[in-house]
């Protein structure tokens, strides 16, 4: 038994308790690390960024950070990842209530609303999966990837309860042709502003997708 203030605490319980803190000192640290490295690629761009200033700029070791991310590739696959999980915890909170048609809705708004604030990493995320070396698109593939399906799935999720029965079993093709949509709307945005707000955007592409469902 573990003792503190005359309780007597399973040392099971400490040693979890002890675990448990480990693990979210350890995700701390690789989210402050990855912070530092989103804003040196942001400012540097990819071929401009240092691993000695990004080391720097989080305040560890080059050492240790080589040995979390063995190349600068590997950092911006993490940046990016990062981004990804952070953009789908997003919409998945903007769309989480109401009719299905009115939680598209939602998800389509909040898709704008979050790239309107990362706009800058967006396009480094277009540029890396299709401008930059195999070798640095090819360590983003499987995770750029995984993100895709995750979508997909939130989207499917949304659109299947409002397709009638007899078309349910299109529920998938329904969701990757909003996602597809919604993907080219965004880039010609991105790259293309023409003075539009992510409102009249948004509000042009929830014209498109709410055609899909009933």
């Amino acid at each position: 038994m573990y003792r503190r203030a005359d309780c007597e605490i399973p040392f099971h319980l400490v040693q979890s308790r002890s675990t448990n803190r480990r693990r979210q000192e350890q995700t701390f640290r690789l989210d402050w690390v990855l912070g530092a490295a989103e804003k040196v690629f942001l400012q540097r761009g990819f071929e401009g960024a240092g691993v000695a200033e990004i080391a720097k700029r989080a305040e560890v070791a080059l050492a240790t950070l080589y040995k979390t991310f063995p190349s600068k590739a590997d950092l911006f696959a993490g940046v990016i990842e990062r981004r990804m999980d952070g953009f789908l915890g997003h919409v998945r909170a903007a769309s989480g209530d109401g009719a299905p048609r009115d939680r598209l809705e939602q998800l389509v708004r909040a898709m704008f609303a979050y790239f309107l604030q990362r706009g800058d990493l967006f396009r480094m995320y277009v540029a890396a999966t299709h401008g930059f070396p195999w070798h640095i698109r090819s360590r983003l593939g499987a995770r750029a990837v995984t993100g895709y399906h995750a979508l997909v799935a939130e989207v499917e999720a949304i659109c299947r309860p409002a397709l009638p029965r007899r078309s349910r079993r299109t529920s998938h093709a329904t969701a990757l042709a909003v996602v597809g949509t919604l993907n080219a709307i965004l880039g010609d945005w991105i790259a293309h502003p023409r003075g539009r707000t992510n409102e009249r955007v948004a509000t042009e592409a929830w014209a498109v997708v709410g055609r899909l469902i009933p």
